[in-house]
């Protein structure tokens, strides 16, 4: 295809003009031709560079260029007109004159107004985060969503660019420590929350030396405050770094800027709203743990108390483009960034482990590690391929073919039949290879090919039964109707794991109930080979490198999902599990933990009881202790999410909302039995905790890594099955 771009060029030394310096080459690597309509950076006449047309900007200050961008598409003979920068000053742009793929930065909630109205004019759209396609969505337009990128081959962690970086740019030793954010100070209010990052900085700094904030940014005022002052408002201003000017107007290059990122501590971005946040992929591939807001597509990005913190907003404001941005809490800022300096994450090259006896650094032994493994899915290389190049295959069959089908299921087209379902190669042309492993199957609960063939520009198809539901669009289950999805689903993943064959894309969607509600599993265009145990089908958070990237990304399928989707729970949004969606106690047999062999273990006496369970998560133990007779079961957790949770699924379980950390157990009155499992070690105070308990309850059983409490006078039980000793007291 042709292809002409509309974006800051590949030159530019910043996030959007990088972004389209990796994905220029490919494209043209693909056979595609490229041109490029530069919004910034160029001007005088045509020019040509690496094979690309650069055709001149009418006026430096319309950004959009609406008033030549016909023409151009016209005269250059552009399939399509491809644009990255903000939608909303593209009023010339598509309409039917030419095909516009504005690829849409969405920073806020919900979708502006400016933007909504010039979407309708798009042929296609592409979000840069699932927030923005979530959010597009909701405002009535369908798009793909495709994440930025990173070249691994210039971000990666670099110790000599550590020290090179702080010696000549900063002038700071190997001993301080410094926050460093990334950004461009424009506009007001300020949209890369500077002022709020730099007031809780001089919170945090008081009565510590050596400790530094660095802000990549230029702080001279640009319809903006001057960042400047501020410093010196809050009396900071010899510990906040900035990069020297020339050097900033000239442009620091991917590989000056890898130093930037390996000379921090920990990168902030107390940001208002993030399109997607390229510098906290960059950040995260050399190693660096990060603070960010908690809105718009920074949960994507940040693994909270993995990758980093999430910080969350205080309050939400509408800003001059009418729709909400978000002030980061500049108390719980300040508490981040007091917990990142006490840990101190940066390992020297040759050290294991962290700092010694440090409680954090020993839950997390290697985050540098888990920072780069957390983005490996964002590599260009990884993006392009499965995500770029199926997309724009996708658009060039469909332009080539004259025809568009809205009708689709993973790039596919989908034929709907009185009986019958055609389904008919997509873009990434994964359908005949599907359909030849289904052929291999045999099982009442995966989908039975049909017959086969080619339509008339030679794509393949297959035919299967039509079935009138898939199980996303049932929202209420009986308990019998649980056990029979269920146990199909698994006998169905069981079946093909036995064959060596992992589906890798379970969810609700890709499950079709028949009359009686036997569940069909279908959509089979993810599936690769199972070498065995974990299997990514059921414990995906055990090999993700297996995972589909979408999986990898953080929207993670699995046989869990689906065990969520029946029983009514969503636990994306829970902090009480190591990752979105995933039960940490097993939901008929999936989830993180089965907890039924503990109980087994401890065979406690519940009959007419009352019972505490403490950090009672999905509550389990609780609600079996109910359904073992005891008179009354009360379930504490600090975690709204998994509360709501577990109120669904055991009803009968008093569980109540308490955070251990602050003022201790919020009871009073006497308890038969109590069980602390595996919550312990995650307190400030585990011991303290635990001798409440133990003058609560007439019972006590613990489940705890060695060293967390003493032990001492309690009967040992047994190890769970991560190796904790499980012990009675009483």
């Amino acid at each position: 295809m042709r292809i002409l771009i509309a974006s800051a060029p590949p030159w530019a030394c910043t996030g959007y003009g990088q972004q389209i310096a990796s994905l220029i080459p490919r494209l043209q690597k693909d056979g595609h031709t490229v041109g490029m309509l530069p919004i910034a950076g160029f001007h005088g006449g045509y020019a040509q560079m690496n094979g690309v047309d650069l055709l001149p900007p009418a006026d430096l200050a319309n950004k959009g260029n609406n008033d030549v961008i016909e023409a151009y598409a016209k005269v250059w003979d552009a399939d399509i007109v491809f644009s990255l920068t903000d939608a909303w000053v593209l009023t010339g742009y598509g309409a039917g004159k030419f095909r516009w793929v504005p690829y849409v930065p969405v920073d806020g909630d919900p979708l502006a107004p400016a933007v909504k109205k010039v979407m309708p004019q798009a042929w296609r759209i592409v979000s840069m985060s699932n927030h923005g396609e979530r959010t597009m969505r909701e405002a009535g337009f369908q798009s793909t969503m495709i994440p930025h990128g990173f070249e691994p081959s210039v971000f990666y962690t670099d110790h000599a660019a550590r020290k090179q970086f702080r010696k000549e740019f900063l002038g700071v030793d190997d001993d301080a420590f410094v926050f460093g954010s990334v950004g461009l100070n424009y506009a007001y209010p300020g949209r890369k929350g500077f002022d709020r990052l730099i007031a809780s900085f001089a919170r945090f700094a008081e009565g510590k030396e050596n400790v530094y904030l660095y802000l990549h940014c230029d702080p001279r005022p640009f319809q903006s405050l001057d960042i400047t002052q501020v410093t010196e408002f809050y009396g900071v201003q010899d510990k906040v770094l900035f990069p020297k000017l020339v050097s900033y107007l000239i442009g620091y290059t991917p590989e000056a800027m890898r130093g930037a990122y390996n000379a921090m501590d920990a990168f902030v971005l107390a940001t208002h709203g993030e399109g997607f946040g390229i510098p906290v992929i960059e950040a995260l591939a050399c190693g660096i743990p990060v603070i960010a807001t908690d809105c718009t597509s920074m949960p994507e990005l940040v693994q909270d108390t993995v990758t980093g913190t999430l910080v969350p907003p205080v309050a939400k404001y509408m800003n001059p483009g009418h729709y909400f941005h978000y002030l980061i809490d500049e108390d719980k800022l300040l508490e981040a960034m007091e917990d990142f300096y006490s840990t101190h994450f940066y390992v020297p090259a040759g050290t294991a482990g962290g700092v010694a006896g440090d409680m954090h650094a020993a839950r997390f032994p290697n985050v540098r590690a888990l920072c780069r493994m957390s983005v490996r899915a964002y590599e260009w290389d990884q993006v392009y391929a499965q995500r770029w190049k199926p997309f724009f295959d996708d658009c060039q069959r469909e332009i080539e073919s004259g025809t568009r089908t809205d009708k689709s299921r993973s790039g596919a087209k989908l034929t709907i039949g009185e009986e019958r379902v055609r389904k008919t190669d997509g873009p990434t042309a994964g359908v005949q290879r599907a359909y030849e492993v289904l052929r291999s199957l045999d099982h009442p609960n995966i989908i039975k090919p049909l017959e086969t063939g080619t339509d008339e520009w030679g794509r393949f198809w297959y035919e299967m039964p039509k079935y009138q539901r898939t199980l996303d669009e049932v929202t209420e289950f009986t308990q019998v109707q649980r056990d029979k999805i269920l146990g199909g689903l698994r006998a169905a993943l069981e079946y093909m794991h036995e064959k060596g064959i992992a589906h890798r894309d379970v969810h609700e969607s890709n499950v079709l109930l028949a009359d009686d509600d036997n569940p069909i599993l279908i959509d089979f265009g993810w599936v690769d080979a199972c070498p065995g145990e974990p299997c990514v089908d059921f414990e995906p958070w055990k090999v993700r490198e297996r995972a589909t990237p979408r999986s990898q990304l953080g929207d993670v399928a699995g046989f869990h999902r689906v065990a969520a989707y029946v029983y009514g729970i969503d636990l994306r949004e829970a902090e009480a599990t190591a990752l979105a969606g995933i039960p940490y106690q097993a939901l008929s047999g999936a989830g993180e933990r089965d907890c039924a062999p503990r109980w087994e273990l401890m065979a406690p006496d519940v009959k007419g009881k009352r019972v505490l369970d403490v950090g009672c998560n999905l509550g389990y133990f609780a609600g079996r202790a109910l359904a073992e007779g005891a008179a009354v079961a009360v379930g504490i957790d600090h975690d709204a999410v998994t509360l709501e949770a577990a109120r669904k699924l055991y009803p009968g379980v008093e569980f109540r909302h308490g955070d251990l950390n602050n003022g201790g157990l919020p009871l009073k009155g006497e308890y038969g039995v109590a069980f602390a499992l595996s919550v312990l070690q995650h307190l400030r105070e585990p011991q303290r905790t635990l001798d409440q308990l133990r003058e609560l309850a007439e019972v006590v059983y613990v489940e705890v890594p060695a060293g967390v409490v003493s032990l001492e006078g309690a009967a040992k039980l047994g190890v769970s099955e991560r190796g904790r000793e499980i012990v009675r007291f009483g």
